[in-house]
């Protein structure tokens, strides 16, 4: 085997297994989005239930404008938890190559070699390494995929996350507000 395919068997190599954590990372990351989505819908739910009680109080002592910024604060946060079930809603992704895919790429290459009746190292050679070129071919598309899906999910959790802040903000308003009101009125 010469140095230049050795290099070769080594950089393809290399590429497979920088495949194979990149998935890794992909599959790890699309899991946290979607354990960030959950954890903005409690929070969100926190909030919306916030109001609902806040809802009681300004019917009872607080002046009447203040169920309009409850309605849009509730009408934020519900919102936020729209976006955040669209992150955990299924997305198909492709599957990365898995074991058998692999076993179907060498069994393919073992017969090849039969078939063609190769026998020098050097044809071995030559076609293993288009077996392992059509490996990493098989790790693109799914990828490719998960790339795609997390940075969708990313986008649908930041909106959500911005709704919740504004109806964080608005029900913290009616909140204080609510607060100094009673204070002045001696309520």
């Amino acid at each position: 085997m010469s140095e230049k395919e050795k290099l070769e068997i080594e950089l393809l190599k290399e590429v497979l297994a920088r495949y194979e954590a990149e998935q890794k990372e992909l599959v790890e990351l699309y899991r946290n989005l979607d354990t960030k989505a959950q954890v903005n819908i409690v929070a969100s739910g926190i909030f919306i239930t916030a109001s609902g009680n806040l809802v009681k109080e300004v019917n009872n002592n607080l002046p009447p404008q203040m169920n309009l910024f409850l309605a849009v604060a509730i009408l934020c946060l519900t919102l936020s938890v729209t976006c955040a079930i669209s992150v955990l809603l299924t997305k198909e992704v492709k599957s990365s190559p898995i074991g058998s895919g692999y076993l179907k790429l060498a069994d393919d290459t073992l017969k090849f070699i039969e078939r063609e009746n190769l026998t020098t190292e050097q044809e071995i050679l030559k076609q293993f390494i288009i077996n392992t070129r059509n490996k990493i071919s098989t790790w693109k598309p799914s990828i490719t995929s998960y790339r795609d899906k997390c940075e969708l999910k990313a986008q649908q959790l930041k909106c959500s996350q911005q709704w919740l802040l504004f109806g964080l903000i608005i029900v913290s308003f009616v909140t204080i507000t609510s607060i100094f009101y009673r204070y002045n009125n001696g309520l």
